[in-house]
């Protein structure tokens, strides 16, 4: 039989013996070599109902632009950088999606609280995202393919009630395993020397789903600001997976430092999974995995950043620079969205907000004597840090909030400190 692989990730040096598509195989001559692998899919498709029209198939016009739904929210889930062909079919994608007839993408959207017609890139990754996955890390994928092929309204209600059920198990047990996580890491922070900062943190528990150590990995890389490795157990094997900064080519290093422990390896710069077939090879492997960490990452090259494009002047916070901003969408990965900072501004009244106060909102006011409102989602427990008269700096990004039919431009904070 012909097999016909399909990919993006990176490969070894032995290659199967099927027939390959992938952006940058040996000899492939295609340009953009970022191409996430549903786009290489999507071309491949393309492809065949081209040649399917000239071969006498009636297709309607234009028929393959109405896959890039799927598109879109493979792009924004597999986390490529969204910049050149990628940027372009997730642009067409979005739009494709806020019309899609599916039953599966209805019952999905309007399961996530999302609204028809404004669904964008970070709607994607923060809730349809991960209700798609978390079939395949808690049951089975098979149940996400069946929303998506659902074909009737009934069937994708049933199927959504299910990954709705499966994500919220989905999110409990991470927040156990961070937990557990956390109780590691602190006890290696109190019996480590204070002159000896590590350089990636490896964690490992047998109770662990390996379907999920992917997302404990990204949340300790993302909380330290260096490359995180987490491994769990599968029957007799051990499973990890990990998430780097972006001097650390991770998957690279996983290879190096595997020789005569790893069974499988592969992924990308910034993310990884491999497997170990014996518990006496993990330890080993994260000894190895933190001398090579040492010996490859600078100090400087570690900790929480953000990268701010400029300090603004309230009063040029305005519906006008939302819309100019929206014409650099999508963002994500590779094309984050603009950071900019407000220094030295005053607040002038502050509290929490939502049905369970985890919300923070205040108005502040700049040197200038302009005066606009924040809002600090999920930063409802850092409330006693933001009082009437606190002069803070502030780091956000802008976006546009309508209520009752009014639209306003909104500061959205993503950090703030007290003034210096």
């Amino acid at each position: 039989m012909d097999v016909i692989v399909v990919d993006h990730h990176q490969f070894g040096e032995t290659l199967p013996d099927a027939i390959l598509i992938h952006p940058s195989i040996p000899g492939e001559t295609y340009p953009f070599k970022l191409l996430a692998a549903v786009g290489v899919a999507w071309k491949l498709a393309s492809a065949l109902i081209s040649e399917a029209r000239s071969r006498g198939m009636e297709l309607p016009e234009a028929f393959e632009k109405w896959l890039l739904d799927f598109v879109a929210i493979a792009t924004i889930t597999d986390i490529v950088p969204l910049i050149g062909e990628n940027r372009v079919l997730e642009h067409f994608g979005l739009k494709v999606l806020n019309k899609s007839k599916r039953p599966g993408f209805s019952a999905l959207i309007e399961r996530a609280g999302l609204t028809w017609g404004s669904i964008g890139a970070r709607d994607v990754g923060f809730a349809i995202g991960p209700r798609i996955n978390a079939a395949g890390r808690m049951e089975h994928g098979s149940i996400a393919l069946e929303l998506l092929l659902a074909e009737t309204v009934s069937e994708a209600t049933d199927f959504s009630h299910r990954l709705e059920s499966l994500n919220r198990a989905r999110q409990q047990a991470t927040i156990e395993m961070m937990s557990q996580a956390d109780a590691m890491l602190q006890e290696t922070a109190n019996a480590m020397t204070p002159s000896v900062a590590p350089m990636i943190q490896v964690l490992w528990h047998p109770t662990w789903s390996p379907a999920l150590v992917g997302l404990v990995a990204g949340k300790i890389a993302d909380r330290f600001g260096m490359p995180a490795i987490a491994i769990g157990k599968h029957g007799d094997h051990w499973i990890g997976s990990g998430r780097s900064i972006p001097s650390y080519d991770i998957t690279a290093a996983v290879k190096r430092v595997g020789d005569g422990l790893l069974t499988r390896s592969g992924g990308h710069p910034q993310a990884c999974g491999f497997a170990l077939a014996a518990d006496c090879h993990v330890p080993l492997f994260a000894e190895r995995l933190c001398e090579d960490a040492s010996a490859n990452i600078r100090t400087e090259d570690l900790g929480q950043t953000l990268d701010v494009e400029m300090n603004l002047p309230l009063d040029h916070v305005s519906l006008q620079l939302t819309d100019m901003l929206k014409r650099f969408a999508p963002f994500g990965c590779g094309n984050p969205e603009p950071i900019f900072t407000a220094s030295s501004i005053r607040i002038l009244s502050s509290g929490t907000v939502g049905q369970t106060k985890k919300h923070l909102r205040f108005t502040a006011q700049d040197a200038s004597g302009t005066a606009r409102p924040f809002i600090a989602f999920n930063m409802g427990d850092r409330a006693a840090d933001v009082r009437p008269h606190d002069v803070l700096d502030v780091a956000f990004t802008i976006g546009e909030n309508e209520w009752n039919g009014r639209k306003e431009a909104q500061c959205k904070v993503v950090d703030f400190k007290h003034a210096t």
